[in-house]
């Protein structure tokens, strides 16, 4: 399952090509453009931003490029809070069963 929402990079030519040649793969699920509350990837940034590095200020664009590529590959290897932070979206999902199709999320 793909969901997104209508930024401009998701309305892109390429995407809507990707899409369409995966339509038989993928489901996809669309959310207004600004509603940090029903994505979940706003859910998962929160957990990096309130968690992980409160009161963070980085010296410098390297050093806060280096350390939020740290702390995602760090959730990364926990699925259980990426799970938990996905499931406090308030978007509306199916239950995650493998069904064959890609699930992912945009």
């Amino acid at each position: 399952m793909v969901v997104w929402d209508s930024g401009g990079i998701h309305r892109a030519v390429m995407a809507k090509e990707f899409l369409w040649l995966h339509r038989k793969r993928l489901v996809t699920r669309r959310f207004p453009t600004y509603a940090p509350e029903l994505n979940p990837d706003e859910t998962v940034w929160n957990v990096a931003k309130y968690q992980d590095l409160p009161n963070w200020c980085p010296r410098n664009i390297e050093q806060m490029t280096l350390v939020v590529k740290r702390e995602m590959g760090h959730l990364k290897r926990q699925p259980a809070r990426l799970r938990s932070a996905i499931r406090h979206a308030k978007i509306p999902l199916p239950s995650f069963r493998h069904t064959g199709r890609c699930v992912a999320w945009v």
